[in-house]
């Protein structure tokens, strides 16, 4: 089991990063979500600008762009079953920075679709929050610009930067 989601999670981020998990819960219940708690190692997710350091959000890479890569579509969306996301991330800050400013908390309710995400900054650590629910099996040509728009708009909320300052380039 732990391979298996060690290798899920692993799909969801960028190349190189590493996830090991420390906890596996609610794996005999059916009505109650799976929950898996680990450890990410994400090399060069963040980028660096003077003593700042800039990095989003989000840290799972969103899969659902492939389906709406293309500009126009002749047949319908299919997806295989409706879904839902709910990723509460805490991240430790390296030593020596603190939260400077997060993203708004933005959220997108179309029905079918929707999105929540926050950033919350908690001493020397920042919570996400985000929320993406799928509800439809299918849509229609004629649904797919509003579709393709929502999806583009998550990730654009997802890639939101926050930024970190280093504690000690402010002292000086």
């Amino acid at each position: 089991r732990n391979k298996y989601f060690e290798d899920v999670v692993k799909s969801w981020l960028p190349a190189g990063s590493e996830f090991t998990i420390s906890k596996i819960g609610n794996w005999d219940s059916t009505d109650q979500p799976l929950r898996v708690e680990g450890t990410l190692k994400i090399p060069a997710f963040a980028t660096t600008a003077a003593e700042r350091m800039l990095l989003p959000i989000e840290l799972f890479q969103m899969t659902q762009m492939r389906e709406f890569a293309a500009e126009k579509r002749t047949n319908m969306v299919y997806f295989h079953f409706p879904y839902e996301e709910i990723d509460d991330i805490k991240l430790r800050l390296p030593a020596g920075y603190k939260v400077e400013g997060v993203p708004p908390a933005r959220k997108i309710n179309l029905g079918a679709v929707s999105c929540e995400i926050a950033a919350t900054a908690l001493g020397n650590s920042v919570e996400i929050k985000r929320h993406l629910i799928q509800k439809n099996l299918l849509y229609t040509k004629d649904e797919y610009p509003v579709v393709r728009k929502f999806f583009g708009t998550v990730k654009t909320n997802d890639n939101a930067q926050m930024v970190l300052q280093n504690t000690q380039s402010a002292h000086n």
